[in-house]
């Protein structure tokens, strides 16, 4: 949070292991977008509590960036858009364009992509497979 006032940023995203959302709007009042890790519901439904404007929500698949984290599935992120329609999210963790598609369909209408992009050959090309409506995996 220090920091991100420090830059002059718009939001800070805040990790599990980050200052606790309600501690951070409480230094930055509405100043500040702050979002959220949730992994299941309980932690959804926390950081919302708290006051984050929206959830970073995942890992929806196995990740090259988080190879420990257990993927919790699009079905977390059904549940979430089904219990807080008005939240903002981006869904994570192990989106390619081979499988952006379940993410679409379950309803997602954000994403946060790492490896696919940084770690793709052409990284311009895996952003625009990304990117479009309709993706048909190779």
């Amino acid at each position: 949070v220090d920091v991100a006032m420090a830059a002059d940023a718009d939001g800070v995203h805040l990790g599990r292991t980050d200052l606790p959302v309600s501690d951070a709007r409480s230094i930055v009042g509405s100043g500040l977008i702050i979002g959220a890790t949730a992994h299941n519901l309980d932690e959804a439904a926390a950081a919302i509590d708290a006051g984050a404007d929206y959830l970073g929500i995942g890992a929806m698949f196995a990740s090259q960036t988080k190879p420990d984290r257990e993927p919790a599935g699009v079905t977390l992120l059904q549940s979430v858009i089904d219990r807080w329609p008005p939240t903002h999210h981006l869904a994570i963790g192990g989106i390619t364009p081979a499988n952006i598609a379940s993410v679409r369909d379950a309803g997602g209408r954000g994403v946060a992509v790492c490896a696919s992009i940084c770690g793709a050959e052409n990284p311009a090309e895996s952003a625009a497979a990304l990117a479009q409506p309709t993706v048909v995996p190779a």
